[in-house]
């Protein structure tokens, strides 16, 4: 790829970077909500663009961009195995999944695995000029758990259209430029009672890209494009206490027995407090004659 190729797409990327803020995050664990769990997040982040220098003649010349990051979002549990949620800032809209393809049984130790995809949207019209940008990104999330908290580590393909269009008295114009890029991030979710504290830095950098420009025959492509667009922030994830792991159940405490039924007592007649006395009892000699 040429140097004019090169400024001529780093250009472009930073002027739709710094209109559409594109996200490089997570904010997440590599673990799967439980079924039926509902999580809400948000982060406060900032990010940036440093481009590869290009040589101008005798000098050489780079391109960078930074730009404050909030997003937020809500996360539901469809399964023990599988999650969806939507997002929204400062990136615009965007809808993700996790699927667990590994789950340990509890967070205080194992190991999880997920793939998390993410497609996101941003678009703004000023005047005849409208500037929009598509993102997607595949992230493999590896989670470690050690005593309730997870360090998550998360490499990650990451692809990004971009594109200008100009409407002016009946004459138009327009570029796209699609990047796909490669990296990864990494954080670590402290659970702190009901709230869960996602510090996360990640990173990404694009190694291939095409660009078009209408009214110019062909697609301009190249490889090795350089630089890097990076991401840090924290971010706190709310109502998750219980929603990656089930209290444990406890055991039914023994009841008292109930006591054993008596036995029935020996039915007795009872004697009326009138009734005459009863006749002596006969004797069983026989009896003597007088002489």
């Amino acid at each position: 790829m040429g140097d004019s190729m090169k400024r001529l797409l780093f250009g472009a990327m930073a002027l739709f970077m710094g209109a559409g803020c594109a996200s490089t995050s997570t904010m997440g664990l590599a673990r799967t909500l439980n079924k039926g769990a509902v999580q809400g997040w948000v982060g406060l982040e900032g990010g940036g663009i440093i481009a590869a220098p290009a040589s101008t003649g005798s000098t050489t010349a780079g391109a960078g961009i930074g730009y404050p990051m909030i997003e937020g979002g809500v996360r539901v549990g469809a399964s023990d195995h599988v999650e969806l949620g939507a997002r929204l800032g400062f990136n615009g809209i965007g809808l993700e999944g996790k699927f667990a393809l590994l789950r340990s049984p509890t967070m205080d130790r194992g190991i999880n695995l997920s793939l998390a995809p993410q497609v996101g949207f941003f678009g703004i019209g000023i005047g005849p000029v409208f500037v929009g940008s598509l993102t997607a990104q595949l992230p493999l999330l590896i989670g470690i758990d050690f005593g309730g908290h997870e360090l998550v580590l998360g490499p990650k393909l990451f692809n990004q259209v971009y594109f200008v269009g100009v409407s002016d008295s009946g004459s138009g114009g327009g570029a796209v430029v699609n990047l796909l890029s490669a990296g990864a991030s990494v954080g670590f979710a402290i659970k702190a009672g009901p709230v869960r504290i996602v510090p996360e830095v990640s990173a990404v950098v694009p190694f291939f890209a095409t660009g078009a420009i209408t009214g110019v025959s062909g697609a301009a492509t190249g490889t090795g494009v350089g630089g890097v667009i990076f991401q840090a922030g924290v971010g706190l994830l709310f109502g998750s206490a219980n929603s990656y792991e089930r209290p444990l159940e406890v055991a039914p405490s023994l009841e008292a027995a109930p006591p054993a039924p008596q036995p029935m007592p020996y039915p007795v007649q009872p004697i009326p407090l009138e009734s005459p006395p009863p006749p002596p009892p006969q004797s069983l000699e026989a009896p003597t004659e007088s002489p």
